[in-house]
């Protein structure tokens, strides 16, 4: 028990000890030393007089004294430990608030179109969530996803080419986990393949979904348990779509790699190999973009013509009745809670959102000229 003490110490502990037992046999210790300077003082030395002070006592048979002696060693090493400890908890509470905060949320989107005799906005429930995933985060996983990119013999799922990829590039690549969406133009719609055994979510992707729920940017309610990898080449396209009901609302996308814009519109066309609508929202890296409400059920969205790799990865949630046979929730990904903090939504982004392309004319030669190009729709209207 002695040798433990003395070997735990570190030079202030054993200083704060040597000035309180030191004083108690000077005779023992030696003037010289008890006048050392605490910067000066060598954390052998000090030791070595504590065992002195231990060993006289010990020989005058003064036990009560060396056994209070080891008692108050253990005592400053448990308060030292305590006090580490809860540093360590401050610190790490200080970082997760101040992650918390970074977090700049923009909710007030507005894109108003004609859907049937009424003026809706078809951006309702859009979300856009900046700041959500650190450098270091996004290293890991775009690390991550080139690995399953060149490992992908070891998947039960190979990434495959995305048949309604129409764009120049060379295809994207799709992974899936949690379930197998079949979206392939065959004669049955696209569903849940419930009879396919789902690739279990990997742990790094668990996080994400972790920090999502935590960062109020997912409800706790809706926490994703299916999540695509979607790898873009330069040229790649995504096609005006609307996500599947077999999942539920909200349906969340985050960016990475390289910053791109995403499309919305009730009325989407495709120009030749690239995409055009009425409104396109800007994604940076890291950030997520959450979509509900009408953003999800009504107005479309697509990825136009990338100009570099990107990866995005979209988290959904499956509903109960689709889910495929055997499908079990992971641990990890049950009973999140968000935090106790509240998000400050008055913050209003640098940018807003953009219309890169024109917005179709309703009828006549103009919508016609718009469809097979911008330059014959700037000569249409300058016609008139």
């Amino acid at each position: 028990m002695r040798d433990v003490c003395f070997n735990m110490l570190d030079t202030e502990m054993a200083w704060h000890l040597f000035s309180v037992f030191g004083k108690l046999c000077p005779a023992v210790l030696g003037q010289q030393l008890m006048h050392q300077s605490q910067l000066t003082m060598k954390l052998a030395l000090v030791k070595k007089a504590l065992l002195s002070v231990f060993l006289f006592w010990h020989k005058l048979n003064l036990r009560a004294y060396a056994e209070y002696f080891l008692f108050f060693c253990f005592w400053l090493l448990r308060d030292e430990e305590c006090t580490n400890n809860q540093q360590q908890e401050c610190d790490q509470e200080n970082r997760v608030y101040n992650e918390f905060m970074n977090v700049r949320r923009k909710k007030n989107f507005v894109c108003k179109e004609k859907i049937g005799k009424e003026i809706v906005n078809v951006v309702d429930g859009l979300e856009l969530h900046t700041n959500v995933f650190s450098p270091s985060e996004q290293n890991k996983i775009v690390n991550f996803v080139h690995q399953l990119e060149k490992q992908e013999q070891a998947i039960k799922q190979r990434p495959v080419a995305d048949p309604c990829n129409h764009g120049k590039g060379k295809g994207r690549v799709s992974i899936q986990f949690g379930c197998c969406y079949d979206n392939a133009p065959e004669e049955n719609p696209p569903r849940i393949r419930r009879d396919i055994p789902a690739n279990p979510i990997p742990s790094i992707l668990q996080d994400m979904i972790r920090k999502l729920v935590e960062l109020h940017v997912v409800p706790p309610s809706c926490v994703p348990d299916s999540c695509v990898i979607q790898i873009f080449h330069v040229g790649d396209i995504m096609l005006p779509h609307i996500d599947n009901d077999d999942f539920a609302r909200p349906i969340s996308i985050v960016s990475l790699l390289s910053e791109c814009d995403i499309g919305f519109g009730s009325n989407i066309i495709k120009q030749g190999s690239d995409l055009s609508g009425p409104i396109a929202v800007p994604l940076p890296v890291g950030s997520v973009l959450v979509l509900k409400r009408n953003a999800a059920d009504v107005a479309k969205h697509c990825v136009p013509a990338v100009q570099s790799e990107m990866i995005l990865i979209i988290f959904r949630k499956i509903k109960e009745w689709n889910r495929p046979h055997g499908f079990v929730v992971e641990p990890n990904l049950r009973r999140l809670a968000p935090l106790s903090y509240e998000s400050d939504d008055s913050y209003v982004l640098p940018f807003d959102v953009k219309t890169p392309f024109p917005t179709p004319p309703a009828t006549g030669y103009k919508r016609k000229a718009w469809r097979l190009g911008p330059r014959l729709f700037e000569r249409s209207t300058k016609r008139s």
